[in-house]
């Protein structure tokens, strides 16, 4: 059977964060090849293929379906300018493929975190695993925001992140909402929230969290002022500049920086509409 792709890729990604001597045997140029016979070891020792025995000629290797995953993860990495082909030996036979190395652009991006980027599926499964109950629009917005990225469309990037940061808001809205026992308060903040711009909501959100801080849990507590209110600001500045008529440039840096810090508002977010279920207003 083949493997599963998303667990393919993190072996692949591996194979690239890891000294070329460990994954080629001693060799300082990378091949193709190798990225394969790496997948197959880690294959083996996941049990999802039998251990090769010395000179058997009928052991079990993966297959042309998981050969052809391999090779598209590596394509798809090429367009990104997380690797390219060929090697900095000076020989002239390893300029092009099947030699391969990872740009200085490249290793920061493998070395950096958990998420991503130009990983869509595994970006979001990620996201998922730690985000219980992912609302469907937000992962609708991301995944346009990741693949804009893997595309080069660093303005839309930012546009859609922006759209799903703003969805969030929208979430953490109603979780106030329905936090809120009194019925005329209730109305108040709903009449001052509903089909208003995301300032707006955003400013009568932070009116209901400032006077419960100290009543948050410590981790929540520290994390509302800088997880929550300045990583919505960024997004929303970045959004807003994109999303008008001002010639603003958003450079691939900018871009991947704003994929990272998604996921960091994302999490205490939820964070802060779970306690809001069990916590009145």
């Amino acid at each position: 059977m083949p493997i599963e792709r998303e667990r393919l890729r993190a072996w692949v990604y591996e194979a690239l964060t890891l000294p070329k001597v460990q994954i080629t045997g001693g060799n300082q140029s990378l091949q193709l090849n190798d990225i394969s016979r790496w997948v197959q070891q880690k294959a083996q020792q996941s049990g999802l293929l039998p251990p090769t025995a010395a000179n058997n000629a009928f052991a079990i290797t993966i297959g042309n379906i998981d050969e052809d995953a391999i090779r598209e993860c590596i394509w798809g990495l090429v367009i990104q300018g997380i690797v390219v082909p060929g090697t900095s030996n000076d020989s002239a036979h390893q300029a092009n493929l099947p030699w391969i190395q990872v740009t200085e652009w490249g290793k920061t991006c493998l070395q950096k975190g958990e998420y991503l980027p130009y990983d869509t599926a595994l970006f979001l499964a990620r996201l998922k695993s730690q985000i219980s109950g992912l609302d469907q629009i937000v992962e609708l917005y991301l995944k346009e925001a990741l693949n804009s990225f893997r595309a080069g469309n660093y303005l839309s990037v930012a546009v859609m992140v922006g759209v799903a940061s703003e969805r969030i808001l929208i979430i953490l809205r109603d979780a106030i909402l329905n936090s809120i026992k009194e019925n005329d308060r209730q109305r108040k903040f709903k009449e001052s929230t509903e089909n208003q711009i995301a300032k707006r909501i955003y400013d009568e959100i932070i009116k209901k969290v400032d006077p419960i801080r100290e009543q948050l849990p410590p981790e929540l507590h520290d994390s509302i002022g800088t997880e929550v209110e300045g990583i919505f600001q960024e997004i929303r500045r970045t959004r807003n500049e994109a999303g008008h008529p001002t010639g603003r440039i958003i450079e691939k840096e900018e871009a991947y920086a704003l994929l990272q810090l998604f996921p960091v508002y994302a999490k205490s977010a939820y964070v802060l509409k779970n306690w809001l279920k069990s916590n009145p207003v």
